[in-house]
């Protein structure tokens, strides 16, 4: 594929692409740094009738043990800046890590993204899922965003235009990559205070140590997935190298030995339970890659 800033690995371990570090071969990883490159890279991928998926962090993904027959487009380092443009507003790149940012609001005393403290992944990650904690998301922070689709076209869409619901967007239902979003701060007092308090919430609430991919299952309205699953009995409950967390019962761990299929059939246990103890369906919150499995399936025992 010869376009400048762009480079294409093939049978990629999904392993090295994820946090939970588990999953069989990717047919290619595509990484663009180039902003010229991106729509006819694109393009072409869409006209070899290649299906596509933005990877971020891969934090918050699991992909099957039989790979993925497809693309990763991942954003190189070109999209991992973020800038001031005004007084109360920023342009973070897509492929920008959110510890990044936040080291970046942090250094410059700009307030309002603080919630985003210790949440792994990347801007485009966290726009696309309508990331959120302590009682606010992404969303309400949005001026624009800019984007492409999986044929290649650009989009430069108002917050109105992103759809945006809970852990939802129009980004996630239509597979669009976000390169740029336009974000409202803040200017005025150090956040460092804040920053601190909310990390340690985090490393003391919900932080396991090991190999996790955030939250595994959205909360339900008006409840909580991970008291629901605690009050289930699923703490600490293990399928081969997988197991839910003794801290949280919404985070399911992968041991070195564990694979996909251990994680997903303790997450169908998990939803099963949920389900048979309290009437309420729980959705994955983590990408299922590359699994022949419609969610919605399970529930009908």
């Amino acid at each position: 594929m010869a376009y400048p800033g762009v480079i294409c690995d093939e049978n990629i371990d999904a392993h090295n692409l994820t946090s939970f570090c588990i999953g069989g071969k990717v047919n290619y990883l595509i990484t663009i740094s180039n902003p010229d490159s991106v729509c006819n890279v694109i393009r072409e991928i869409a006209n070899q009738g290649l299906p596509i998926i933005p990877l971020g962090a891969g934090t918050n993904m699991l992909v099957s043990d039989d790979g993925y027959s497809g693309v990763f487009l991942k954003l190189g380092d070109h999209f991992c800046k973020v800038e001031r443009t005004s007084e109360t507003s920023i342009q973070a790149r897509g492929g920008l890590k959110l510890n990044e940012l936040i080291s970046y609001l942090t250094k410059n005393k700009l307030s309002g993204l603080t919630f985003l403290s210790g949440i792994p992944g990347t801007v485009g990650g966290a726009v696309a899922m309508n990331a959120g904690a302590f009682g606010d998301e992404i969303r309400n922070h949005i001026i624009s965003v800019h984007a492409v689709t999986m044929d290649g076209d650009e989009l430069h869409l108002g917050k109105s235009e992103c759809e945006f619901g809970y852990r939802q967007s129009i980004f996630l239902k239509q597979k669009i990559m976000v390169l740029t979003a336009d974000i409202h701060v803040t200017p005025g007092e150090s956040i460092e205070k804040e920053v601190e308090e909310y990390l340690a919430h985090r490393k003391k609430r919900h932080t396991p140590k090991g190999r996790y991919a955030g939250s595994v299952f959205k909360n339900p309205e008006g409840n909580y997935a991970g008291k629901i699953l605690d009050e289930s009995g699923m703490r600490g409950m293990r399928i081969g190298g997988a197991y839910v967390s003794e801290k949280h019962a919404n985070f399911i761990l992968a041991d070195e030995d564990a694979s996909a299929n251990d994680v997903l059939e303790l997450m169908k246990i998990a939803a099963l339970r949920a389900y048979s103890f309290y009437g309420i369906k729980l959705y994955p919150e983590i990408k299922l890659v590359g699994f022949d499995l419609e969610w919605n399936e399970i529930f009908k025992i």
